[in-house]
């Protein structure tokens, strides 16, 4: 299998055997993954758990429902933004 570089990663933090939060804590300490833009994207989604997850370094977020622009225009912003 060829290794690809990974520009960004959508994630919930709900999902069925995984906890989007400990997600991000493990690329957070993964030297190879800490840089990778992170979007939470959840209808469960409060103050508290985007304290939370900016205190590790996760700074986009959609609160579910959102229309498929309000995305697109998210994963634009990011992938577009000078390194």
């Amino acid at each position: 299998m060829e290794n690809r570089a990974i520009d960004l990663v959508i994630l919930d933090l709900n999902m069925h055997n995984l906890d989007g939060f400990q997600v991000c804590q493990k690329m957070a300490a993964d030297e190879r993954l800490k840089s990778i833009p992170v979007i939470i994207s959840s209808g469960h989604l409060d103050i508290s758990m985007q304290e939370q997850l900016s205190s590790i370094g996760v700074n986009h977020f959609l609160k579910k429902p959102y229309p498929m622009e309000a995305l697109i225009a998210k994963i634009n912003e990011i992938l577009m933004r000078p390194s």
